[in-house]
């Protein structure tokens, strides 16, 4: 084991490993804070947790605006300065939320903390589609995965001893992780943008134009993100599905995501690598109907067991479509347009990931409780068929994203 942990660490550059540190901090930071914010918001304002869940939204909406801005300045400024900009500024945005007072504070806060959520993660996207050879990237960010799952997990697990003592604690831990590493990033890591783009030598504007009318990419985003409504739906409602119609409560159904996790981390590298030989799209695609298989056996759990043999199957999905999506969406960007192609692909993700839960809502309110997860699981199967067809229409000519 010492051995491949040896020859692993020789396989990528030091730079890899400080981004690869820094996307642990970046969920851990998250997940201190986050998962018990709503509950310290709704204690400190004397407001009923139904009226501030909005806060929730004006966030989302706001991380959606920030990747989309993201791509051009990433391309136009570098990559290094939004990296360890991301980590200060969110750190920062952690210790006001510590001090708020008001509804109207929270929501500025919220606002702009959501500028600073999606930053890191297309900084990072794009430094190692930069730093990485083609064929090492599936692997590379299979392990970012694995870093920010350990990271979540261990952030949430802290967070909830420190805001047993103190919500101020949890705060001022997460606060001081971020801004000192990204202080640290911003003085041990290097500049990655091309040379064609710090010469000057590929001028193509700011804008999403050349993205958007990229046909081949376009359909690839597409596709893939429609599955994106599976994750959201899933994390976003299953807790309250089982308490509210299973009784299965929180400390038990907290485990599923737990398990999720655990499956990634101890699994996702060596899925990533007994795949790579397959074409992108046909990797895309079963993650896509892993993703549907899982969903839909919600509707028929009875137990916990039930749900995590789903959840369990949902995941090897999860273990496909991610490492292979960000890795084939970089393989399609031009050099001087890597900023603005992950960022374009990373707001689409976030935009289809947000909305799932409203439709299904739409889904419970029309057809019952299990139409959530017969819907939702629709979303997953077109999202399989439309990369099947996209194999077809490239006779699986291998274009891998490894």
């Amino acid at each position: 084991m010492l051995t491949t942990i040896r020859q692993t660490t020789k396989q990528y550059p030091p730079q890899f490993w400080w981004l690869f540190g820094g996307m642990a901090i970046y969920w851990g930071s998250i997940s201190m804070v986050w998962p018990f914010l709503l509950i310290y918001v709704a204690d400190r304002l004397g407001m009923p947790l139904s009226q501030i869940t909005y806060l929730v939204v004006i966030n989302s909406i706001t991380q959606v605006i920030a990747s989309s801005l993201a791509g051009p300045i990433i391309d136009r400024f570098g990559r290094k300065g939004v990296v360890s900009f991301s980590l200060i500024g969110l750190g920062l945005g952690f210790f006001m939320m510590s001090r708020a007072d008001s509804l109207i504070a929270y929501i500025v806060i919220l606002s702009l903390a959501g500028l600073f959520q999606p930053l890191y993660q297309v900084g990072v996207d794009t430094m190692l589609a930069d730093l990485i050879p083609q064929a090492g990237r599936a692997k590379a960010y299979s392990m970012t995965i694995i870093a920010g799952n350990l990271g979540f997990a261990v952030g949430a697990s802290t967070g909830g001893v420190l805001v047993s003592k103190s919500y101020n604690l949890a705060f001022y831990a997460a606060t001081a992780i971020a801004v000192m590493y990204g202080l640290f990033l911003a003085l041990r890591i290097q500049e990655t943008m091309p040379a064609v783009l710090v010469r000057g030598e590929k001028k193509r504007g700011i804008g999403y134009g050349p993205v958007l009318k990229d046909r081949k990419f376009m359909a690839f985003a597409l596709f893939v993100c429609l599955a994106m409504v599976c994750p959201g739906v899933l994390w976003s409602l299953l807790p309250m599905y089982l308490k509210q119609y299973f009784q299965i409560q929180e400390n038990l159904g907290g485990l599923l995501p737990a398990y999720n996790a655990l499956m990634i981390t101890l699994l996702q590298v060596s899925v990533t690598q007994m795949t790579a030989r397959f074409a992108a799209y046909p990797r895309l695609a079963a993650g896509a109907f892993l993703f549907a298989m899982g969903i839909f056996g919600i509707a028929f759990g009875q137990g916990f067991y039930g749900f995590l043999a789903s959840v369990s199957v949902y995941t090897l999905g999860e273990m496909l479509m991610m490492p292979t999506a960000i890795s084939y969406a970089s393989t399609l960007a031009p050099e001087d347009m890597r900023g603005r192609y992950l960022s374009l692909f990373r707001s689409l993700w976030r935009m289809l990931w947000g909305l799932g839960p409203v439709f299904a809502g739409y889904f419970n309110d029309f057809w019952g409780p299990k139409a959530i997860w017969y819907g939702t699981a629709c979303f997953g199967l077109v999202s399989g068929l439309a990369l099947l067809a996209m194999a077809y229409l490239t006779r699986y000519k291998i274009e891998t994203a490894s």
